[in-house]
């Protein structure tokens, strides 16, 4: 497993390494505020170093037209929204699965933790893709933003594919990387598999809402789409399953995966409708 900087930040100040006192959750929250404070004085060095187009001077920076702030807010805002409700409801999921049992939590925290390094890839692919839509619908190349989406979600899927048919076979490793008992450690391995096959739709809703709709400024839609399967399928079929019908955890968690085939159906009917192109600069200068 490959460690980034802020990675050794966390654990040196959370087990005591390199000639720390070990300090436990708290030494990883100090580790991680460091780590973050150490990657924005680097970022900032190199962008003035450069002097490139971000370089900008104290006064270019809060030098925008109200016509400007109104379009940036009506974009941005349903982002936030999005972001914010989304949070919220995954805070909801692991509510309802503490409803379970203690092994439950333990059982869905393993299963997320590996989940995401298989996520982080796909996070990048969404972000590459929202950098290359909106570059071309701005410059007026609509057709070429077109095409970039769909062969990105294509390019996406068909390596999530490739990617899934990898790490299933290995999945009791990744689990044994962690302490769990006997129990816990079955329980996680079947959890993780549910997860992992509905990584297909979960990997095309990433790439349509960080990647296409954000890209051609469909941020509301995006913000609909999100917010309406999370809490009207995802949080209602974990408090379903887990209080009222108090089934096992990695039924509750299938069912709270029903989300993102909800969330595909409605994203891919947006994505041939075209509806989600829009020239979000016409009007600005």
């Amino acid at each position: 497993m490959k460690l980034e900087p802020r990675d050794f930040n966390r654990v040196s100040f959370r087990f005591g390494k390199l000639g720390f006192e070990p300090m436990g959750v708290s030494g990883a929250a100090y580790g991680t505020l460091i780590a973050r404070i150490i990657e924005f004085i680097v970022i900032i060095y190199f962008i003035y170093k450069e002097n490139g187009v971000l370089a900008a001077k104290p006064r270019e920076l809060i030098n925008f037209s109200k016509t400007f702030l109104k379009k940036y807010l009506d974009k941005a805002f349903p982002v936030i929204m999005n972001e914010t409700f989304w949070a919220l409801g995954t805070i909801f999921y692991a509510i309802a699965i503490a409803k379970i049992s203690s092994d439950a939590v333990a059982v869905f925290q393993v299963s997320n933790t590996i989940f995401r390094f298989y996520e982080v890839i796909f996070i990048g692919f969404a972000s590459a893709t929202q950098v290359m839509i909106g570059t071309n619908i701005g410059a007026n190349k609509e057709i070429i933003a077109k095409k970039y989406a769909f062969m990105l979600i294509r390019l996406a899927q068909i390596f999530s594919v490739i990617t899934l048919i990898i790490i299933l076979p290995i999945i009791p490793f990744l689990n044994s990387m962690f302490n769990l008992s006997p129990d816990v450690y079955e329980m996680a391995n079947k959890t993780l598999r549910i997860i992992m096959y509905f990584s297909f739709f979960k990997v095309f809703n990433l790439m349509m809402i960080v990647g296409v709709l954000r890209g051609g400024g469909d941020t509301k839609f995006a913000m609909f789409l999100e917010i309406g399967s999370v809490w009207l399928v995802g949080v209602t079929m974990a408090f379903l399953g887990a209080v009222v019908f108090e089934f096992p955890v990695n039924i509750v968690v299938l069912m709270i995966m029903f989300e993102e085939v909800v969330k595909f159906i409605f994203g891919f009917y947006r994505l041939k409708s075209m509806k989600w192109l829009n020239n979000v600069i016409l009007g600005m200068e």
